[in-house]
């Protein structure tokens, strides 16, 4: 803009060249934009009414509706306030999963309250997978089948502990007792039974190296104790030279096979 008449004296942002009148922004000290304060903007256009405005009001612009956008501003600045625009479905604690292209999905049978981590489904199997890719590592499911009534720990695809009911199964998958294991177990510390101990029919208690002990037969008869071969009217003493029971003649005659069941119960299980 020229202007002619007495010198001009030019205010702050402006400079006179010639008789001209130019705006000079580069005189702007540096400074923070903050909330509340004001940029200068045309009202309605190229064309429009030279007006201000806030910063605290283009935060708003900016942010929109906040279902459409789920945005919402406060003195400036932005915030993300509502999950709905982004797919999740606004039910309670439902967690949401990007789906590889950047859109996500609200998980409706995944949730987290900020203690318990829920996955619910009412059709086909659930499963929480820990899956280690390093050398000599392994998989491991804990699976919840769909109409099978019970969990399944899975280890490399192998079914290893089965929880049904109130029982547990160990590579059995429909357990019958309180604990049910399928294979042999070891217990390298003692063992406190607090009723019978039960034995399949012609079941033996044996020494580590697998030598029968006691044999107990279908009809719940000893038929076995010790590696002796006893004769009829023999009866269990006591060896102290090797420290062992070993069958031998009863003392006094006489004896008779009920006589010789009486005296094993006797010395043996008394």
């Amino acid at each position: 803009m020229k202007v002619t008449g007495p010198p001009l004296t030019a205010g702050a942002l402006m400079d006179v060249d010639g008789g001209s009148v130019v705006v000079d922004l580069t005189e702007a000290a540096a400074a923070t934009i903050a909330a509340g304060d004001y940029l200068p903007f045309l009202d309605g256009g190229t064309t429009g009414t030279q007006s201000k405005g806030s910063i605290n009001d283009v935060a708003t612009l900016f942010a929109g509706t906040a279902s459409a956008t789920g945005l919402s501003a406060s003195s400036g600045v932005l915030s993300v306030t509502d999950l709905t625009a982004l797919g999740v479905s606004g039910s309670a604690n439902q967690m949401i999963t990007d789906d590889g292209d950047g859109t996500v999905t609200s998980q409706t049978s995944l949730m987290f309250d900020g203690t318990n981590l829920e996955i619910e489904g009412s059709s086909g199997d659930l499963s929480i997978e820990l899956d280690n890719n390093a050398s000599n590592s392994a998989n491991f499911q804990i699976q919840n089948g769909a109409g099978n009534a019970r969990t399944d720990l899975v280890l490399d695809g192998n079914t290893h502990i089965t929880m049904k009911g109130q029982r547990v199964g160990i590579l059995d998958t429909d357990p019958s007792h309180t604990l049910t294991v399928t294979g042999n177990a070891q217990i390298t510390t003692d063992l406190t039974i607090g009723g019978d101990l039960t034995l399949d029919d012609g079941g033996s208690i044996k020494e580590a190296g697998g030598t029968a002990a006691i044999t107990i037969d279908s009809d719940g008869e000893v038929s076995k104790i010790g590696q002796d071969t006893p004769s009829d009217a023999q009866v269990l003493t006591w060896d102290n030279t090797n420290s062992k029971v070993v069958w031998s003649a009863a003392s006094g005659g006489g004896a008779d096979a009920n006589d010789m069941d009486h005296i094993l119960h006797q010395q043996v299980f008394s």
